[in-house]
C-alpha cells in the first residue's frame, strides 16, 4: 500500500514538473511565425550593458554623380553618430549599399565587400554589394524601382536576417544621432515594431486613385496615405513588403500611366505632380504594399515624424531620427548646395583655403552638437537642444566639400623649397631637435635595438605589408611615391568627368588589392595567428590612395 502511495506521489510530482516547464516554454518563446519585430524591450532595460541592437541601413546608389555625392553626405552622417558613446556602443549601427557600377568604386575606402559580413561585427561597419545589372537592365525605364528590388537578391537575404532592424533609406539621407536615443527606446517619439516616414506624395485625387487601385487588384488598404520612401521595420518584413512592391510597380508603370487611362486623360503621358506622377511610382506602389502587408495593424502612429524629417526644418536635431533632404528651394537644399559647391571648387586654392578657415560655423555646429549630447547624459537624458535638422545638415555638407577638396589637394600648388638637403635643411628642424631630446631622455638606455623597422616603414618597401605596423611616404622618387602620385593626381583631375569615371571603373586594381588584404587577415586567423601575406606595403598604399582620390571626387560630384 506505502509503495503504491509513493508511486502515485511521484506521478503527481513528475505532472507538476511538466506543467511548469510547459508555461515556462509558452510564456519566454513567442510565436516564430510572427512577422513582427521580436526584440524584447523590456528584457533589454533590465539586461547588462553588452546587449546590442543591431540595426542595418540599406539603400541601393545609382551610378548618377549626384547621388553619389549625396550618398558621401549619409556616410559622413553614419561615421558622426559613432562619436555618441556609450549609445553607438549599445545600438551597433552597420551601412550596407548595393551600388550600380562605377559607383562602387567611389565609396570610401572603409566600406567592406559584402561577402564579409558574415557573422557580427564588434564595430559599425560599412559593406557594398555590387548591384547586378540584370536588376538596372530590368528597370531601366525606371530606375528608382532599384532601391526595391535589391531587397530581394540573395545577397541582401543571407546578410540581414541577423540584425533586428532594418532602416531602408534613400541615399539623400542623413542619419541623426538621435536614432540611438529612438531605438534604445529612450526618446518622446515611441518606437513601434513598424515605422514610416510621414510625407504625403500627392493630394486627394492621388489618395482616391491609389486606393481605387488597390481595390481592383485585390489588396487591402487600410487608408494610410503619408508613407514616405523610409522604412523601419523587421528584416523579414523588409523583403516581404519589397516582393509586393516589386509585384504592384509593374502593374502601375504598364497600365496606370497616359492619357489612354481612365481619370488621366487631362494628364501628360508621365502624369503631372501632385495629381499622379510616374517620378513617384516607387512611393506609390509601397502605400499599397505596406497597407496591404500590415492590414489592419497600420495605424497612424507608424506615421512617424522622426523618419524622413525635412532637411529645412528648423526644429531641434534631437526630434529627428533621420533626415530626408528632399525636392524642396527652401535651406537646406540640396540643389542649392551643388550649386554653391560647383562655384567654391572654381576658386583659387588660396580662397578656397581662406574662406575654409573664417567659415568657424561649420566646426561651431558639430561641437555644439556632441556637447548638447553630453547635457542630455547629464538630465538623466531629458532630449533637448539647440541646433536646428537645418544647421547639422548644412555643416555636414560643407565638411564634407572641405574633407574632399582636401584629400585630392585640389589646385596643386609648388611649395617653396627651404634649405638644401641632405647636409642641413630647415625643413627638417623638428628631426634634428627631437635626436637630441629623445637621446638625451633615455640615455643612457637607448639603443640600436629601439630603431624598429616596423615603424616609418618605407612607403615604396614591397616587403609584406603585415611586417610594418606604421608606413612613411617619405620624400623618395621610388613607387609609391607621394610626388609622382601627387602629378598623377594632377593629370587625373585634368580630365573630363566621364573619362575618369572610365579610367576609375577600369582600375580593378584598388579593390583586388583592399579586398586581399581583407582576405589574408582571414588566413592569419585560421592559422593561429601566424603572419603571412603576399600584398606588399606599396601596393596597399597605393590603391589606398587612389581610392581615396576616387572616393573624394565622388564626395564633391567633381566635373
Amino acid at each position: 500500500m506505502i509503495f503504491r502511495v509513493e508511486k502515485v506521489v511521484r506521478l503527481i510530482a513528475i505532472l507538476i514538473v511538466i506543467a511548469l516547464l510547459y508555461f515556462l516554454i509558452i510564456f519566454y518563446y513567442p510565436d516564430e511565425s510572427s512577422t513582427e519585430n521580436d526584440i524584447d524591450f523590456s528584457m533589454i532595460e533590465t539586461q547588462t550593458n553588452d546587449t546590442i541592437i543591431h540595426t542595418a541601413v540599406v539603400l541601393s546608389l545609382a551610378k548618377d554623380t549626384a547621388h553619389i555625392a549625396e550618398f558621401h553626405l549619409l556616410y559622413d552622417s553614419w561615421r558622426f553618430i559613432q562619436n555618441f558613446s556609450p549609445l553607438s556602443q549599445q545600438v551597433l549601427i552597420d551601412l550596407i549599399v548595393f551600388c550600380e557600377q562605377p559607383s562602387c568604386f567611389q565609396l570610401p575606402s572603409s566600406c567592406l565587400p559584402l561577402s564579409y559580413n558574415k557573422q557580427f561585427q564588434t564595430i559599425p561597419t560599412c559593406f557594398y554589394e555590387e548591384l547586378s545589372i540584370k536588376i538596372v537592365e530590368e528597370w531601366n525605364d525606371y530606375l528608382y524601382m532599384t532601391s526595391i528590388a535589391f531587397l530581394l537578391t540573395k545577397e541582401y537575404k543571407q546578410t540581414i536576417l541577423k540584425y533586428h532592424w532594418i532602416l531602408r533609406v534613400d541615399q539623400d539621407a542623413i542619419l541623426s544621432p538621435g536614432l540611438l536615443f529612438g531605438l534604445l527606446k529612450k526618446h518622446p517619439v515611441k518606437l513601434y515594431n513598424k515605422q514610416f516616414g510621414a510625407i504625403g506624395h500627392g493630394n486627394n485625387f492621388t489618395k482616391e486613385r491609389l486606393r481605387n487601385i488597390a481595390r481592383k487588384l485585390g489588396y487591402k488598404h487600410g487608408g494610410i496615405y503619408n508613407l514616405c520612401s523610409t522604412w523601419l521595420v523587421h528584416p523579414k518584413d523588409s523583403i516581404a513588403i519589397a516582393n509586393l512592391t516589386i509585384k504592384i510597380g509593374r502593374h502601375l508603370l504598364q497600365n496606370e500611366f497616359g492619357p489612354n487611362v481612365s481619370g488621366l486623360e487631362k494628364l501628360p503621358a508621365n502624369g503631372e505632380w501632385p495629381f499622379w506622377w510616374r517620378g513617384v511610382t516607387s512611393l506609390y506602389v509601397a502605400e499599397i504594399a505596406i497597407n496591404h502587408f500590415y492590414f489592419p495593424s497600420l495605424g497612424h502612429q507608424h506615421e512617424s515624424t522622426a523618419l524622413d524629417h525635412r532637411g529645412y526644418s528648423t526644429a531641434s536635431l534631437w526630434n529627428a531620427w533621420h533626415i530626408h533632404c528632399l525636392h524642396d528651394p527652401n535651406e537646406f537644399s540640396k540643389f542649392k548646395h551643388r550649386d554653391r559647391l560647383r562655384e567654391y571648387l572654381k576658386l583659387e586654392q588660396r580662397i578656397r583655403i581662406n574662406k575654409m578657415s573664417n567659415n568657424t560655423f561649420t566646426q561651431n555646429v558639430l561641437k555644439q552638437i556632441i556637447h548638447e549630447f553630453r547635457l542630455i547624459q547629464k538630465n538623466n537624458g531629458k532630449i533637448s537642444g539647440k541646433v536646428t535638422v537645418r544647421d547639422y545638415i548644412s555643416a555636414l555638407a560643407w565638411q564634407k566639400a572641405y574633407a574632399a577638396t582636401g584629400a585630392i589637394n585640389l589646385g596643386l600648388e609648388k611649395l617653396p623649397a627651404n634649405g638644401e638637403w641632405p647636409f642641413w635643411w630647415r625643413g627638417v628642424t623638428s628631426l634634428y631637435a627631437a635626436e637630441i631630446a629623445i637621446n638625451h631622455l633615455y640615455f643612457p638606455s637607448l639603443g640600436h635595438q629601439h630603431e624598429s623597422t616596423a615603424l616609418d616603414h618605407r612607403g615604396y618597401s614591397t616587403a609584406s605589408l603585415w611586417n610594418a605596423w606604421h608606413i612613411h611616404c617619405l620624400h623618395d622618387p621610388n613607387e609609391f611615391s607621394k610626388f609622382k602620385h601627387r602629378d598623377r593626381l594632377r593629370e587625373f583631375l585634368k580630365l573630363e568627368q566621364r573619362i575618369r569615371i572610365n579610367k576609375m571603373s577600369n582600375n580593378t586594381f584598388t579593390q583586388n588589392v583592399l579586398k586581399q588584404i581583407i582576405h589574408e587577415f582571414r588566413l592569419i586567423q585560421k592559422n593561429n595567428g601566424k603572419i603571412s601575406g603576399k600584398v606588399t606595403v606599396r601596393d596597399y598604399i597605393t590603391a589606398l590612395a587612389w581610392q581615396k582620390a576616387y572616393a573624394a571626387t565622388g564626395a564633391i560630384n567633381l566635373g
